[in-house]
């Protein structure tokens, strides 16, 4: 018995009458009388009563279309998910995302992508860009959101999707809160809460180099891994961060963020891929953030260039 059996069977079953079944399959009748009999001696089983004027199913011809039903259900969606699967319109991404790009377009695109493609599914876990390179790499990540400066990742793709200025985050109570801008100089011998330079080494030694040019020898108070540990800390008076622009959107109380003029490097975020690992969703997504750049009138910066690594 295979599907194409069941097809027949089915369609005689439905209509109770071999003319109208062989022309719903678009088959000639003798044909597909040969094939019920055929079905018929394989099961060992009458599927059929058949008489100069009826066509009834039997009890076992009346099993028969309930599993019949069920299975061919099933077949039709598995095809289904097979060629959306291939196609890139059903699976899963596993995507790593650093909390900065909480702040940005970033999860508004991906609530977009979803509905457009509810089939595929976005687990997201919040990684350090440091973990999720080593997870790309591992092949446990397929894409990540990242914060890159001036580096290449070996055996990465990477696309800029944003890019923004720092702001100066300050207590409410700090003389300079009452400026409407701040000069990197007036920041000479204030205390600096910055990220580690293990997170990124490039950056954390861009950034200092930018203040020491302005002439502001600030020294590091406290370091913090994430965005809110740094605000929080701004907040109990502990010391100055310069932060991301975005991170004004957070509102919190007690901090001040002003804009800065200064030569500081650019917050730049990424989205990295591996094009060793194949994920015909990954696609689509990978398509369609860069159909949606820029994604915001703050973001009319942004280029949607890709490179291959």
């Amino acid at each position: 018995m295979d599907v194409r059996q069941l097809r027949y069977f089915l369609a005689v079953a439905e209509e109770l009458h071999f003319g109208r079944a062989a022309e719903r399959l678009h088959m000639a009748q003798p044909p597909l009388s040969q094939q019920i009999r055929k079905l018929e001696e394989e099961l060992g089983a009458t599927l059929f009563r058949r008489t100069s004027r009826s066509v009834v199913l039997t009890r076992a011809g009346e099993v028969l279309l309930v599993e019949a039903r069920d299975i061919l259900r099933a077949m039709d969606r598995a095809t289904q998910k097979v060629r959306d699967t291939a196609h890139g319109l059903a699976g899963t991404i596993v995507m790593g995302l650093m909390g900065p790009a909480l702040d940005t377009a970033v999860p508004e695109v991906l609530a977009r992508f979803r509905q457009k493609y509810p089939d595929v599914t976005l687990h997201l876990e919040e990684l350090l860009t440091g973990a999720q390179i080593e997870r790309l790499l591992a092949g446990t990540l397929d894409c990540g959101i990242v914060r890159l400066f001036e580096q290449e990742v070996s055996g990465l793709a990477t696309r800029l999707i944003h890019r923004e200025p720092y702001v100066l985050a300050l207590p409410a109570g700090h003389a300079l809160a009452r400026r409407k801008r701040v000069r990197l100089g007036q920041l000479d011998g204030q205390p600096l809460i910055i990220f580690p330079r293990r997170m990124q080494p490039m950056l954390h030694d861009a950034m200092l180099a930018a203040l020491l040019r302005a002439g502001a020898r600030m020294h590091i108070s406290q370091e913090a891994l994430t965005k809110l540990t740094t605000l929080a800390l701004v907040a109990a008076g502990s010391g100055l961060a310069l932060v991301p622009a975005s991170a004004k959107r957070t509102g919190r109380p007690g901090v001040v963020f002003k804009d800065v003029d200064g030569d500081l490097p650019l917050v730049e975020i990424f989205v990295a891929w591996s094009e060793a690992r194949p994920n015909p969703a990954l696609d689509k997504l990978l398509a369609y953030m860069e159909s949606m750049a820029p994604w915001d009138p703050a973001e009319r910066g942004v280029e949607s260039a890709s490179s291959g690594k």
